[in-house]
């Protein structure tokens, strides 16, 4: 059988293909790619469904086909096992084009695989180039589970336990001579890594950066499973995800404007007047500007019982599409989808797609109906993450996938190369946004007596902080040094709010300056260093003054070495001088 066979067996163990798709992939004439499928299918190894007609028709891999792979995988680890072998606990069985067939001694640690850019020699040598420079090795996604062999009767075995050590597993597979059979696609390096097959080699850690496919956007959807490398494929990214928290908790880690159906919504959502006014204009397309502004004031009034008399039948729909709201004249970067019905979840996506001015990320709730307005979603370039709860984005899927199988979520970077996301979380135990009115100070939010016209002041003069700052007063008091350094670029508010009160003094250091001066007493006085009392604690309000001076007071009093003395006059207490922190921020 020729290499273009085996290759195009392997191809299909990803999936049903065309042809046409097929000698994409393999880089080969379609006539060719078109003969070698005919030989197949003569020979039982490949089936054609030709349900929709023979042209375009995609081509599966019979049972018999799975077999001859499998076969041609053994009797490469037969041949490269013969002899016995002193060094190396992985082998290299094949190599066509960016497929490979690996044997493992080990547990596969991950989907994706580092393989090393020297092969083991008698003095351990690296591999050179005929330049002399060290040859790349490769970043490989593992496509299906490892299946293990026993190598003297080549009969499936069992996986070593999952809790060995490295030390057992070499053990257990020497001593029985047992090892994993890995198929992998590499994903980068392809052009400069030299080992052959045929090669043993040692697991080693990567000395060069992960897969450009796994870096060219922002959002991240996580780890991948065994690794640090984080996921940040291309955009758009669609998927189903089933459980409504790993929605929520997905969305809002993103940064940009949000779409959500939260799981523990606000009693009264926050929504722009703006929006009032795109739900309107669908109502009634044909009214001017001038007529269309004139009567969403008037259902503004309705709404907020500034006009006297019973409401008007579009104030009952409009209360109906967005449920109960508090409207606002600035735009908000959070868009609740709870309590809203279908007329109020279009209204809003058509919103996000007149004002966003960052990236936008959601959940899709609406239904076939609306599928013109998802395929302009999808379209506009600021959609960067949309999932749903079903399988209702699938047959609009392109680019990146992300899914759920057997309770572990897959990221599927294109048609052919899926890799598994590190677990999710549990599901959080309180609320992911605070919901009560911002606060404006470290006082106001250590004592809790905030007023929502106070809050409301403060929302108007930083809008597009809003949802982070109230990410990060969720995390308060126990703080999330996660979530601090995520917004401490951008939003040092947050960040100095959502940090834990051991990490608070040292991130003063990096961000102190850009503190508003109402928020410094947010600093324990227990936990802040010497110099931050002396030079830093004047510019809080009068009342944490007077605690940081107290408590400065209280470290020295006890060391008489340390009181302040004046040439000419007596010893005086620490606790005197102290008054002085609280002296100077009052001039």
């Amino acid at each position: 059988r020729s290499g273009y066979q085996r290759r195009i067996l392997d191809e299909l163990l990803d999936g049903p293909a065309t042809v046409s798709a097929l000698a994409e992939r393999l880089s080969l004439a379609t006539s060719h790619t078109s003969s070698t499928l005919r030989t197949l299918r003569l020979q039982g190894l490949v089936t054609r469904d030709e349900r929709e007609g023979v042209r375009g028709a995609p081509h599966h891999l019979s049972p018999q086909g799975l077999l001859r792979l499998q076969e041609d995988a053994l009797q490469r680890l037969r041949e490269a096992t013969k002899e016995p072998r002193t060094e190396g606990t992985n082998v290299l069985l094949t190599r066509d084009g960016p497929l490979v067939v690996l044997a493992y001694g080990e547990t596969v640690p991950s989907d994706l695989l580092w393989l090393p850019p020297r092969r083991l020699g008698v003095e351990g040598a690296p591999l050179l180039s005929s330049s002399g420079n060290n040859r790349g090795g490769a970043w490989c996604a593992v496509r299906s589970p490892p299946q293990w062999f026993d190598l003297d009767t080549l009969e499936p075995c069992d996986p070593p336990p999952a809790e060995a050590s490295l030390g057992d597993i070499r053990s257990w597979t020497q001593g029985g001579r047992k090892l994993a059979l890995v198929r992998a696609r590499v994903m980068s390096g392809q052009d400069r890594w030299t080992m052959p097959p045929g090669t043993w080699f040692e697991a080693e850690a990567p000395n060069e950066t992960p897969p450009a496919a796994l870096d060219r956007s922002t959002i991240n959807l996580g780890n991948i499973r065994g690794t640090e490398v984080p996921c940040r494929p291309s955009t758009p990214i669609l998927g189903q995800v089933g459980e409504a928290w790993r929605r929520e908790v997905l969305l809002l880690e993103q940064r940009g404007l949000t779409v959500l159906r939260s799981s523990r919504p606000n009693p009264i959502a926050e929504r722009p007047e703006s929006l009032l006014r795109t739900w309107m204009r669908h109502r009634h397309p044909r009214l001017t500007e001038g007529e269309l502004n004139r009567r969403t004031q008037r259902v503004l009034d309705r709404l907020r019982g500034n006009r006297r008399g019973r409401p008007s039948e579009v104030a009952h729909a409009a209360l109906a599409a967005f449920g109960p709201t508090t409207w606002v004249k600035h735009d908000t970067s959070f868009h609740e989808l709870a309590r809203t019905n279908a007329e109020g979840a279009r209204a809003i996506w058509e919103w996000a797609l007149e004002h966003a001015s960052d990236a936008v990320q959601g959940e899709w709730t609406l239904g076939a109906k609306h599928a013109k307005l998802l395929r302009r979603v999808i379209g506009d370039g600021r959609c960067q993450l949309l999932v749903a709860g079903d399988a209702r984005l699938r047959e609009h899927k392109q680019g990146t996938w992300l899914t759920e199988s057997d309770d572990e979520r897959w990221v599927h970077l294109n048609e052919v190369t899926r890799l598994r996301l590190a677990q999710d979380r549990q599901q959080p135990v309180k609320a992911t946004l605070w919901n009560l009115a911002l606060p404006r100070s470290a006082a106001e939010l250590t004592t809790g007596t905030t007023s929502n016209d106070v809050a409301r002041e403060g929302e108007r003069k930083a809008p597009r902080a809003e949802r982070e700052l109230r990410r990060a007063l969720a995390a308060w008091p126990e703080g999330n040094d996660d979530l601090a350094d995520d917004l401490e670029h951008e939003h040092p508010l947050a960040a100095w709010i959502a940090s834990s009160p051991e990490e608070r003094g040292r991130r003063w250091r990096r961000i102190g300056p850009r503190i508003p001066d109402e928020w410094v007493g947010l600093h324990a006085s227990t936990m802040a260093a010497d110099a931050w009392l002396r030079d830093e604690a004047w510019r809080a309000t009068h009342h944490e003054r007077e605690t940081y001076a107290l408590e400065l007071a209280r470290r020295y009093e006890p060391q008489p070495q340390l009181r302040v003395r004046d040439t000419d006059s007596p010893p005086r207490s620490v606790a005197s001088s102290a008054r002085l922190l609280i002296l100077r921020g009052d001039e």
